[in-house]
């Protein structure tokens, strides 16, 4: 799969776009592709000269790779053959700037060599530590209730959308909302719905706290020029 990751500024706002469905997608896949191979087609005035920069550099990272002065690999993951990864991975940085991720780190943050019996175990319990997260940033902001773990796990299950063109907040805020309970003792007039604004605002703070931002590097493999975010629910 490729994306342009185009428009995800500070921390906080990449946070928004990486939980987009095509961008889990590709993070999940391990996929950094920044542009499709059909970018040009709408001319070269369609485009910033960042982009531009962007889409040159991707032109020099198809295989078979070329290699730095480090005699480090460099390129993308779209046409390569299994087995052959580039050590440096081409990637947008949160700050836009293009650039490359180093493949043992993604590896270690994103846990990729772990056993699969280990790494089944590793996402439970950290998905079980978001949960509880979740609960308690929903909680905050629901008025005289609260929801149940077993709702804010709900909640988790429910953003792995795959390819699906967008989350719907709306929907899972609707079956969510089966879990929330009244608080006892609270003034009956207290407003306790759970909004598509607090289950977004809730996931998106707990991703941002469970996410690893790696470096992003020049092509020469050492000078780091931003960070890229590896999700890790």
């Amino acid at each position: 799969m490729q994306t342009r990751l185009l428009g995800c500024g500070s921390r906080r706002k990449w946070t928004a776009c990486a939980v987009g469905a095509v961008v889990v997608a590709v993070v999940m896949g391990g996929v950094f592709s920044l542009f499709a191979n059909s970018t040009t087609a709408l001319g070269d005035a369609a485009y910033s000269d960042s982009e531009k920069k962007a889409m040159d550099l991707r032109s020099e990272c198809v295989y078979p790779f070329k290699t730095n002065e480090l005699g480090m690999t460099y390129g993308t993951l779209d046409d390569a053959p299994n087995g052959q990864e580039p050590d440096l991975i081409l990637a947008r940085a949160t700050n836009g700037r293009s650039g490359f991720v180093s493949k043992k780190e993604w590896d270690e943050a994103s846990a990729a060599d772990a056993p699969a019996g280990e790494l089944r175990t590793a996402q439970a319990e950290l998905e079980s530590v978001a949960a509880k997260m979740l609960k308690d940033e929903i909680d905050e902001d629901l008025q005289g209730a609260e929801i149940s773990l077993e709702g804010a796990a709900g909640i988790i299950d429910a953003m792995h959308v795959g390819d699906a063109p967008e989350i719907d907040y709306d929907a899972i805020a609707k079956e969510a909302a089966r879990h929330v309970e009244p608080l006892e003792d609270e003034p009956a007039q207290q407003d306790t719905a759970l909004t598509a604004e607090i289950v977004e605002d809730g996931y998106l703070d707990v991703v941002e706290a469970t996410t690893v931002y790696i470096p992003v590097y020049g092509v020469d493999g050492r000078t780091v020029i931003g960070e890229f975010p590896v999700t890790q629910i």
